[in-house]
């Protein structure tokens, strides 16, 4: 357990940097889309979200208890689509309000780590707190802190220290977008007087509006230089296949590292591999694969390295699910239900889209890649009973590939599977 443990537990500032497309909003990369596909005028849908996570290591013949990560959430709060091939942003991207992580040591379970979340009016995160259990007490380790625009993006991200008295900062992260999604990611290092520039990363789509590539630069004091970049393909689905992870040599992109992704009949990854670069070949590294059930929610995930020879197990997530109201049911502080319909669906120009109401309501309609990037988004005025819109995907630049589409008012939301064609 000790090599899972080191690589959770050394939440550096450094690591945090350079993970930082990790910790972005919900919309942020998600391979594994986990949005159910709704029925037309289904008003009481209780969905699943993630409750704990238990952690074991294989023994070389059988699995063995190691840790248990264990959530708590409020009102219509959720896991946000966490995938299990991208574990490490447990911490982050759940919308809980607590995270406690449990270590067994073969006799009993001691408090080891706790994260606590706070959140605004409109249900944006706010405040991430990180402790450690000192065996006694929670002693503070670090914070982020968080705003958003009025379109519910990520705006600003600071990360904090806690210095033993008070929390100093750290980094702070700023966003800016265009049409398609991240255009830059400014990284700021604080100096003890001012923030000075430290990493910058620019994001550029292909044809169909797809992240095509991020290419990294650092700050030499004077001017921005190349540092890495990392390229994205996708299968004619529009399903990522692979990101490429390159760093710059003087004068060339030179290869370092790739994760190829392998999916289910139903579109949910099932198979992440890494690979390392050699110099003249590409060598397995580590590989995650992933057991779906009949919905295909993840039911356990098991991670692999590569000994030269065959795959050696070595940690396995196995994830548990609590029912909760997603916020379409009518509560008594409101009696705004919604339901939708999607046709036709695969679409081409154009959408029609059904919605029915219990009351009348200011919705923002919104429509999201596979990453969870916001593609395009209107506002739309629901009244009592059957509201029906046509959507001109063209104009609104929503290109070929999966999609969802939701109606949000509040704190409910209603979504549903878009596929263009």
């Amino acid at each position: 357990m000790k090599r899972y443990l080191c690589m959770m537990i050394g939440l550096t500032l450094p690591v945090l940097l350079f993970s930082q497309d990790m910790q972005l909003p919900k919309w942020e990369a998600n391979i594994n889309e986990m949005v159910k596909t709704t029925q037309l005028f289904k008003t009481n849908t209780i969905q699943e979200r993630l409750s704990s996570i238990a952690i074991d290591h294989y023994s070389g013949t059988n699995w063995i208890f190691g840790d248990s990560v264990k959530y708590t959430y409020s009102g219509t709060h959720d896991d946000a689509g966490l995938s299990p091939v991208d574990i490490e942003k447990f911490f982050t991207l759940p919308d809980f309000d607590n995270m406690l992580w449990l270590h067994f040591d073969g006799v009993i379970w001691a408090n080891y780590l706790q994260c606590t979340q706070t959140f605004d009016a409109n249900g944006y995160k706010m405040e991430n707190v990180l402790a450690g259990w000192s065996g006694t007490d929670w002693i503070n380790s670090m914070r982020y802190l968080y705003s958003f625009d009025s379109e519910g993006r990520m705006e600003t991200q600071t990360i904090q220290l806690w210095s033993g008295v008070v929390f100093e900062n750290a980094t702070t992260i700023e966003f800016s977008y265009n049409t398609y999604g991240l255009e830059e990611v400014n990284y700021f290092n604080w100096t003890g007087i001012n923030w000075e520039p430290g990493n910058r990363k620019v994001y550029a789509y292909n044809g169909n509006g797809q992240l095509e590539y991020f290419t990294q630069y650092s700050w030499t004091g004077t001017d921005w230089e190349y540092q890495s970049r990392t390229v994205y393909y996708y299968t004619t689905e529009g399903l990522l296949e692979e990101y490429l992870y390159q760093f710059w040599n003087i004068s060339v992109w030179t290869n370092s590292s790739k994760s190829t992704f392998s999916y289910n009949a139903d579109g949910f990854v099932v198979e992440n591999i890494r690979l390392l670069w050699n110099g003249s070949s590409w060598e397995n590294s580590e590989r995650i694969t992933v057991q779906l059930d009949a919905n295909n929610v993840p039911e356990y995930s098991i991670q692999e390295s590569w000994d030269g020879f065959i795959w050696v197990k070595y940690y396995r997530f196995r994830y548990t699910y609590e029912d909760y109201d997603d916020g379409t049911v009518a509560v008594p502080e409101s009696d705004i239900s919604y339901a939708i319909k999607i046709f036709p669906n695969p679409a081409h120009r154009n959408v029609n889209v059904l919605i029915k109401s219990r009351g009348d309501a200011l919705g923002q309609l919104e429509i999201r890649d596979v990453y969870r990037q916001l593609v395009s988004s209107m506002q739309v005025a629901l009244h009592l009973g059957e509201n029906l819109f046509q959507i001109d995907l063209q104009s609104m630049g929503v290109a070929t590939g999966a999609y969802t589409l939701s109606i949000r008012t509040g704190s409910k939301t209603f979504v549903g599977k878009l596929l263009v064609q």
